[in-house]
């Protein structure tokens, strides 16, 4: 198509950029969550409020960002780690009155809520 206007191709040729660029943003997050679904043998349930590279829900019952899947997959960690990191953190501050929570990265170097709660006591 041709345009007559000056520096309207140049809008239209950014259009198609942003637009491949989307697209090839959504097919590789979803190319991780699939990996992960792999690995962890999980189902993906979709992205919440459906953005892509936002918050991913797998079974009905975990939640992670795109964040935590890439971490876990590049560091190798062991199968079901993640799912267990969230559980724990859900478990330990479910009655809880000041929640604390551990970041995944800072779970995969070892740290845990009973250090959390020994370095408190020290105070």
């Amino acid at each position: 198509m041709l345009c007559f206007f000056r520096g309207q191709n140049i809008n239209m040729a950014k259009t198609v950029k942003l637009q491949e660029l989307n697209r090839q943003y959504e097919f590789v997050c979803n190319e991780w969550v699939q990996k992960f679904c792999n690995k962890q043998q999980i189902d993906f349930d979709g992205w919440v409020g459906d953005e892509i590279g936002g918050i991913a829900s797998f079974a009905c019952q975990y939640f992670f960002n795109l964040s935590d899947i890439i971490l876990d997959l590049n560091t190798k960690q062991p199968k079901g780690n993640i799912l267990n990191w969230q559980s724990e953190d859900v478990d330990y501050n479910m009655f809880n009155e000041k929640p604390q929570h551990i970041n995944y990265k800072s779970y995969t170097m070892g740290l845990r809520h009973e250090q959390l709660n020994n370095s408190n006591n020290e105070k």
